[in-house]
């Protein structure tokens, strides 16, 4: 006998009878297109149904803490925004004050904790209203449901504790975001680990797979997970995803980050569950242990930035060897430059402390930008202009080479303004 998955063997819609139905699986059998489904030995199987009557008794007490949340709203008694849990013990006592109609001042001082009566006065605030006949009767029924259902979960924690692998859970409980109890649940519902060959079939097993469509011989597109597979291990995953999110400095938390800035929160916490299911599938695979190698945040340490002074001399030709022309109007580039600079030589004095603040330091790996850059700037004083030009090759020396970064050429826009100047250079 073979079990199938009846998704994969579904008939064609459209004629769903009993015997075209037996007709159609005995076809797919012969053919050898049924795939068996695979079934875990006695043991595992009563653990898994411990396991998931487990989620479905906190699912129960939830809606009972929330039924009891809503009726003290109702009667405006806000004692959840000053207690952190108003089912512990002190939330109880007081509740159960406000069913008796005890007076609260006496309750706190009897019988409360040192924390509660360090804000008893908060407290006493945030009950302004009254409990009449209806609502005592609702919120005692859901207080005794709420205690039944934490002692039934107790005694189911002892029983699963009692049959699941503890070197496994030991194992897997080192992994961010796993706990005795989590660990159990994901081990009942892997069952075997061997059975998969890689972290790429346990993740399509487990319904957190994105979904893949391609049509046309165009290149595929990912879509959703395709949430055909074990539900209860995804819901497991993506809750323990959700707290090993909160732990500082840990590689899942920034692998979380990471995906988040690009894709959203949803998404994220969907790739680290099922990052998370890779690392327990590898644990349980190799025997290894999780070890979290602490997220070391990488500073990068800035150069300092030196400006390069220099006397007017050694200006000249340090511009001739970068690619630079400076002429007047009406100068071809074939004067003397040195009679030029003689002439102007108050101007170049300024031009030169405005260059030597905004001049980087000359390095030799620098190089020059290749893309074609072209400035104009010119002089208001003397009614002369400098062409700078990047012609998109590198200008060397003998030893170093230099450029003019466009941080500089803003950084001298106080000596200049621009200028419809053509370039003579």
């Amino acid at each position: 006998m073979t079990v199938a998955n009846a998704h994969q063997v579904k008939a064609i819609p459209g004629r769903k009878t009993d015997e075209l139905d037996s007709r159609w699986l005995a076809r797919i059998f012969s053919a050898g297109l049924v795939k068996p489904s695979y079934i875990p030995e006695k043991k595992m199987m009563e653990l898994r149904s411990l396991t998931r009557l487990r989620v479905l008794l906190l699912e129960a007490q939830t809606a009972f803490k929330n039924r009891a949340h809503k009726t003290l709203q109702i009667c405006n008694i806000r004692l959840a925004s000053k207690l952190s849990d108003i089912f512990g013990k002190d939330g109880q006592m007081l509740l159960n004050a406000l069913m008796k109609r005890e007076n609260i001042d006496e309750v706190i001082e009897k019988y409360s904790s040192n924390r509660l009566k360090a804000k008893k006065e908060e407290v006493k605030e945030s009950i302004l209203g009254v409990l009449n006949e209806t609502d005592i009767i609702r919120l005692k029924i859901c207080l005794e449901n709420i205690n039944r259902l934490e002692e039934q979960i107790r005694q189911l924690n002892a029983k699963i504790a009692t049959m699941v692998n503890k070197k496994d859970v030991e194992k897997i409980s080192k992994a961010p975001g796993l706990a005795e109890v989590s660990a159990s649940a994901v081990i009942a519902e892997i069952a075997d680990p061997r059975r998969f060959q890689n972290d790429k079939k346990i993740n399509s097993w487990s319904g957190l797979a994105p979904s893949t469509y391609q049509t046309g011989g165009k290149k595929p597109k990912s879509g959703h997970i395709t949430k055909r597979g074990n539900k209860w291990l995804r819901r497991t995953l993506v809750q323990c995803a959700t707290s090993a999110i909160k732990a500082r400095n840990s590689q899942i938390r920034q692998f979380y980050l990471r995906i988040r800035g690009r894709r959203g929160h949803n998404i994220a916490i969907v790739a680290t569950a099922r990052k998370l299911l890779d690392i327990i599938w590898h644990l349980l695979i190799t025997g290894e242990e999780y070890i979290d190698k602490h997220y070391v945040k990488k500073t990068i340490k800035k150069s300092r930035k030196e400006t390069l002074k220099l006397a007017l001399e050694e200006a000249i030709p340090l511009f001739k060897q970068a690619g630079y022309t400076i002429i007047a109007p009406g100068w071809r580039g074939k004067r003397d430059f040195g009679k030029f600079i003689q002439r102007s030589e108050a101007t170049m004095t300024a031009f030169m402390e405005g260059f030597n603040k905004a001049l980087w330091t000359c390095n030799p790996k620098l190089r020059v930008n290749p893309n074609a850059l072209h400035m104009l700037i010119a002089f208001p004083m003397y009614g002369w202009y400098g062409c700078f030009s990047f012609e998109g090759v590198h200008w060397r020396s003998s030893a170093e080479s230099y450029c003019l970064s466009p941080a500089t050429i803003l950084n001298l826009t106080p000596f200049f303004h621009e200028s419809s100047a053509r370039d003579d250079g």
